[in-house]
């Protein structure tokens, strides 16, 4: 292939055709990280940057630094927004089930290649509209179980022992005996 200054396609020019093929195809639905992208395409970093700048000229990308690259007219999504979305969408579509716990941070840094401020910002957003909750140190899904009432305590059980009599009382009446019956010998017998 020649390019407009007469030489052969550079790497980054194939790397950013592919890029944009896999676009228009659907594959790529959000542009990924560079470090992603570049061991997506198997390529180093460099030439990464080089093919998502060379669709910026072109104004296929929009680049912003800080925030992400993404395609040109789309809505600005942040990454705690991103993974918020992927959040509620995994829950309703069954795959994180409701009364199990959620992955560890580091399933949803390697998956979405987030930072753990970035991850902990969408839990906690997914926390805030009810999606999960916090037990102990890890995220439950679903709603919290709590009983009715402010009577959340459990209750006291106390089990009492009893003799058949103590040494310093009188021992327990006879058919037909009195209390006054008896203390003349209680006395006696102490």
């Amino acid at each position: 292939m020649r390019t407009e200054k007469g030489g052969h396609n550079r790497l980054h020019q194939r790397i950013a055709q592919r890029l944009l093929d896999d676009i228009r195809q659907g594959h790529v639905v959000g542009i990924p990280p560079l470090r992603r992208l570049a061991s997506i395409y198997k390529v180093s970093f460099s030439t990464a940057w080089k093919a998502v700048h060379h669709l910026s000229e072109q104004g296929i990308l929009s680049t912003t630094p800080g925030s992400g690259t993404r395609r040109s007219g789309e809505p600005f999504q942040s990454a705690v927004e991103d993974l918020y979305r992927a959040l509620r969408t995994r829950i309703a579509d069954g795959s994180f089930r409701v009364g199990r716990s959620l992955p560890k941070y580091a399933y949803f840094q390697e998956e979405f290649d987030v930072s753990k401020n970035t991850n902990t910002s969408a839990l906690e957003k997914a926390s805030r509209e009810k999606l999960i909750y916090k037990r102990g140190r890890r995220w439950m899904i679903g709603v919290p179980r709590r009983p009715a009432g402010p009577a959340r305590r459990r209750p006291i059980v106390l089990i009492l022992f009893a003799t058949p009599f103590d040494r310093r009382s009188p021992p327990p009446c006879r058919t037909g005996e009195t209390p006054a019956d008896r203390s003349h010998s209680v006395r006696h017998s102490l």
